[in-house]
């Protein structure tokens, strides 16, 4: 019985020390070289035209403005950004439903991903105007003016979440992809 449990504990341990492992592989590569400002990003993944986006790309589309208050880091920031909501970068971008599949887009979700290989992750539901509606914008601006270096050309705000651990800075990459989705880099 001694030995029996001696087995299951190196089993627990091993098992757990494989898991903190895995915890620290490096993010997917990504379009930008690291910490680099992101002068443009790519749409990409489950849409049926995908498109790369410069902030003149942005300006083109209707705007809208929202303002943003979030804990970061140990403090608290507050920001007015204008930029184009992801949905409607999303809808004309044509995200590939399966029509024989009832509410296909319950099972898609968007990772953005910024030069520094830092991803977050949206629910294409929470995103729909049918379903959750939180508007999340692709700023661009801030206070009136252009993002600055440590932000990029685009980052992701979202007006609803009480962190800014979703709000991507430098984005270089808005993929939508599928709960059948295989791992990125494979």
């Amino acid at each position: 019985m001694y030995k029996m449990m001696a087995v299951w504990r190196a089993l627990g341990v091993a098992l757990a020390l494989l898991t903190l492992g895995v915890a620290w592989l490096p993010a997917a590569p990504v379009a930008q070289a690291q910490d680099r400002y992101a002068a443009s990003f790519e749409l990409t993944g489950l849409v049926e035209r995908p498109k790369m986006f410069t902030q003149a790309d942005l300006q083109a589309y209707p705007s809208a403005t929202m303002t943003a208050s979030f804990g970061a880091g140990q403090g608290f920031q507050t920001g007015r950004f204008t930029g184009v909501q992801l949905w409607d970068l999303l809808q004309e971008a044509g995200v590939k439903l399966d029509p024989a599949r009832n509410n296909d887009k319950l099972r898609k979700y968007v990772v953005v991903t910024g030069s520094d290989g830092y991803d977050a992750v949206f629910s294409l539901a929470e995103l729909d105007p049918d379903f959750g509606a939180e508007v999340v914008l692709v700023a661009y601006a801030k206070d009136g003016q252009p993002l600055g270096p440590s932000e990029g050309m685009a980052r992701t705000v979202t007006g609803t979440d009480k962190r800014g651990g979703r709000l991507v800075s430098n984005v270089v990459r808005i993929e939508v992809r599928d709960v059948d989705s295989p791992p990125r880099g494979s």
